[in-house]
């Protein structure tokens, strides 16, 4: 019996023990869900709540931008105080005022009347109203601030209601029982909109701003208004607002998503809205340099106006866009909320089939509900709860079945992944494009992307650093030669001098100028003159000593930059470049040919000056420094090529001279302090064929000045222009005098003409003037121009001389045999006479210098050239080159310069010029 009552009892027992096992979880499973059906039902109100005052919103912010928008047209009408019909005003900025303005009043009203009598409603119609009221009838400046300030009023009423409805909103969307994306997406949207919204309302007041500075302009036109009225509250109103819409812009381009981001993307990368930046930029800029203090220049005005024309053509359109954006934000804003109710209603109704579920579930899940289960379960929820919160740290679940272990590992690799992740963004933050970290994947199809992204960035990354240092490389190098620029030579000039002057050293410098890169150009191309440079700057690169500094300041011109207080260190380092570029064969560096070269007379090296200067104190500046170098290079320039030249005491003295002589002859140009002497130039028959002008000038402070040193200081220097333009007018004027007084009849008149005259491209214009101003016979007009001049660009000279001759003038090469002219460079130049150098008949005197300057001559005619032999001193002279068969003659021997009223009665005339 005991047997039986236990086996009895047993069951009973195990009965109590499965239904409460049941239950138990059962009821605990009910409760729950009947807390969660509740939280459901309440969520669905909330939702529903959320969805009305969504569509509020959307209607509320319709008004603001409404009322905005009205704010433009009144603006342009009130800005004037009346006193311009507004049709007027429209025409002369390019708009339908009245039509805008009634449009604009229509949109305001529309929207007020879709929403109900709200406590906030009325102030906003009282202010539109009582605006419009102060707009009809003669306007004052009160009845003007009225309106003004009445849409002002109401749109800060309507933007404060829009702002607090949104905080309201997003607060209940903070309390909603909700979860999940949409909740996410609401919270984003109703951002989004509030951004729209303050877009629209910052590009209204750009608007009411531009248009207010607009009417400036406007009162050009009609001066019944004051234009002193509307400047600088404008440009405050604009500063602010432009920086108000640009931060909503890149608002909204960074957070927006969805339709918004679509629509916003398409609004800003309109045509209108690259315009209207364009427009803003040039605004913004012809602001910020204008202090508006009073009235305006006209040409701001008339600027300004052109500009608000401009804004008036796009800027409306673009306003329309940002409306429609913001109707856009709304309409996503309204979805959103109406996403939120339907799941919340779909979550209502599914809880309690979940219950019924639930119910059949327990029964079948509750033998599996064990502690083997539910705690490896508890500790991956932990993990899962961790990973949210930011904890990546890895934990391994202990126990439970095989597939708790495999989410355990599963999330663990999540992590890993999300650390990779996190140490790629770092590193790209961080610009460091060669972390380990960027050369891993996370697997799976968004590891690839995420791949694909860090690479590109990662690219982007380096072809900017690649772009940043080729620019910071071109600003301070020079592109041919890869040497120092200019700029960058200045700044190494300025820290040498200030180590000099703290470490009582010298700084020197070495100014190298190539001496015929023009001629080189000119037989080779510039493509021979660029090869040549190259090899410059390679030779002084490996010549100059560790720590000196080579710099390119000019297109033949170098800089040696040492710290050195040697002056024979330098001059003999100057020496050694100036050796070693005449050691490079121009054959070999660059596209010449050797005929060609000999032909031109031409050196087969390159050829070099240098001028050095000495810094001891380092108090010079940077710029003085490189203008004594070039004072130095200068001086060994007038000495011939190879020359090397030291600015000492003697040589600063001479340059303080030369700018003396500079200063002065510009002012004995002024003061008429200048004189023409006249030598004859005859022919064989002792007849006069013509004379050369030379300029003499005795200074007030100087006293006689040598023409050579006062034509070089004027060559310096534009000055040797009106030097030039002087001698011609003064030249012709006595041809013209002498015709008048039938003196000298039938002579030409030969005039020197300056090496920067002829490249100036102002020499045939100015030899035109000279000669209609005398009435001079072009024939009779010989212009002389120097061998080296000519060579210095063959091609330009040419081009120049050659519309001389067209006119009538005649062209002479003085100093002929100087330079490194070649008969076959006269073949290509329009010369009509060649003037031979005195040094050819000095050296008549032997057998070889007679039978060279025979060579000369006949050379010469077989050119159809005629000759003129200078510096002729003696009778045998004279019997050697009437025996050569020289054309003219001309030297002291048969005249020296005179004063024009004593040239008359001393000389023979020729019946014809020469």
């Amino acid at each position: 019996m005991r047997f039986v009552g236990l086996g009895r009892r047993r069951p009973a027992r195990l009965a109590v023990w499965l239904t409460a096992l049941v239950l138990v979880p059962l009821t605990a499973i009910g409760l729950q869900l009947y807390v969660s059906a509740a939280g459901r039902s309440e969520a669905r109100g909330q939702a529903r709540v959320v969805e009305v005052s969504t569509s509020h919103l959307v209607k509320v912010v319709a008004l603001g931008a409404a009322v905005a928008r009205e704010r433009i047209p009144t603006t342009i009408v009130l800005a004037n105080l009346g006193k311009v019909d507004s049709r007027e005003v429209g025409q002369a900025i390019g708009l339908d005022v009245d039509r805008f303005l009634s449009e604009s009043q229509a949109a305001t009203d529309a929207a007020l009347a879709t929403l109900p009598d709200d406590a906030w409603v009325a102030p906003v119609r009282a202010r539109t109203e009582a605006a419009r009221a102060a707009m009809k009838g003669p306007l004052t400046r009160a009845r003007s601030n009225i309106a003004l300030d009445g849409l002002w009023e109401a749109q800060k009423v309507v933007q404060t209601q829009v702002l607090s409805e949104i905080d309201d909103m997003q607060q209940s969307v903070d309390a909603l029982a909700v979860t999940g994306s949409a909740i996410s997406a609401l919270r984003r949207d109703l951002e989004s909109l509030r951004q729209a919204y303050e877009l629209v309302v910052a590009f209204a007041n750009e608007g009411a701003s531009v248009f207010a500075l607009g009417d400036v302009a406007v009162a050009t036109k009609f001066p019944a208004i004051d234009p002193n009225s509307y400047v600088t509250s404008p440009r405050l109103a604009y500063v602010t607002a432009n920086a108000l819409y640009r931060s909503y812009s890149n608002q909204l381009r960074l957070s927006s998503a969805g339709a918004i981001a679509k629509k916003f993307t398409e609004v800003d990368n309109s045509g209108d809205a690259r315009l209207i930046g364009v427009f803003f930029d040039r605004l913004g800029k012809r602001w910020a340099s204008k202090s508006f203090d009073g009235v305006a220049p006209r040409s701001d005005l008339a600027g300004t106006n052109l500009l608000t024309r401009a804004f008036l053509s796009i800027g409306l359109r673009h306003f329309d866009s940002l409306k429609g954006l913001v109707q856009v934000a709304g309409q996503q804003v309204s979805g959103d909320a109406r996403a939120i109710r339907t799941q919340a209603d779909d979550a209502y109704r599914q809880i309690w089939f979940v219950m019924l579920a639930a119910a059949f579930g327990a029964l079948a899940g509750v033998g599996l509900l064990t502690r083997v289960v539910t705690r490896p379960l508890a500790q991956v929820a932990a993990r899962a709860r961790r990973i949210a919160d930011g904890d990546l740290e890895p934990v391994t679940a202990t126990g439970g079945p095989r597939e708790v272990h495999d989410v355990s590992s599963a999330f663990d690799e999540m992590a890993q992944n999300l650390i990779l992740l996190q140490q790629q963004a770092d590193a790209l933050a961080a610009g460091e494009t060669r972390h380990e970290s960027l050369q891993k994947t996370v697997p799976g199809a968004m590891g690839r992307a995420v791949q694909a992204s860090v690479q590109r960035l990662s690219q982007s990354l380096d072809a900017r650093r690649q772009l940043e240092d080729q620019l910071r490389y071109e600003s301070t190098h020079d592109g041919l030669t890869g040497l120092l620029n200019r700029a960058s030579a200045l700044v190494a000039l300025e820290h040498g001098l200030a180590r000099v002057n703290r470490t009582a050293g010298g700084l020197g410098v070495i100014h190298v100028d190539l001496d015929r890169l023009g001629l080189i150009n000119d037989l080779g191309g510039p493509g021979a003159g660029d090869a040549v440079l190259k090899h410059v700057a390679t030779s002084i690169s490996t010549t100059v000593r560790t720590g000196d500094i080579v710099a390119r300041l000019d297109s033949d011109e170098f800089v040696i930059i040492t710290e050195t207080d040697s002056v024979d260190v330098l001059m003999e380092l100057a020496r050694r470049i100036l050796d070693r570029l005449g050691e490079l064969t121009l054959t070999e560096l660059a596209p010449l040919n050797a005929t060609r070269l000999r032909d031109a007379g031409l050196p087969p090296g390159v050829g070099a000056s240098a001028g050095v200067v000495v810094a001891f104190d380092g108090l010079q500046d940077a710029t003085a420094l490189l203008r004594d170098a070039a004072d130095a290079i200068r001086s060994a320039k007038r000495k011939g090529g190879g020359h090397i030249e030291l600015l000492d005491d003697e040589l600063r003295r001479l340059v303080e001279l030369r700018h003396k002589v500079h200063d002065g002859l510009r002012q004995a140009l002024d003061d008429a302090d200048l004189r023409l002497q006249y030598q004859p130039i005859v022919d064989t028959a002792g007849r006069t064929a013509g004379v050369e002008a030379l300029v003499r000038w005795t200074s007030r402070e100087l006293g006689v000045v040598a023409p050579d040193v006062f034509v070089e200081a004027a060559e310096s220097s534009e000055l040797v222009l009106e030097l030039d333009r002087w001698v011609l007018a003064e030249a012709l004027r006595q041809l013209t005098a002498w015709d008048a007084a039938g003196q000298l009849p039938g002579i030409y008149m030969s005039v020197n003409i300056s090496g920067r005259h002829l490249g100036s491209n102002r020499l045939v214009p100015d030899v035109k003037a000279a000669l209609a101003k005398a009435g001079v016979a072009p024939e009779r007009l010989l212009i002389e121009i120097t061998e080296t001049v000519l060579l210095s660009d063959l091609s330009d000279a040419a081009a120049e001389l050659t519309e001389l001759r067209e006119l009538g003038v005649r062209i002479a090469v003085d100093d002929f045999g100087t330079g490194y002219t070649s008969i076959a460079h006269l073949t290509h130049l329009p010369v009509d006479i060649v003037k031979i150098d005195r040094s050819f008949v000095v050296g008549m005197a032997q057998e070889r210098g007679k039978a060279l300057l025979g060579s000369l001559v006949e050379m010469a005619k077989a050119l159809n050239l005629k000759t003129v032999a200078e510096g002729v001193e003696t009778e045998e002279e004279l019997a050697v080159l009437h025996e050569l068969g020289c054309d003219l003659i001309q030297g002291y021997l048969l005249g020296r310069p005179s004063d024009p009223e004593l040239l008359g009665d001393r000389v023979t005339p020729a019946s014809q010029p020469a």
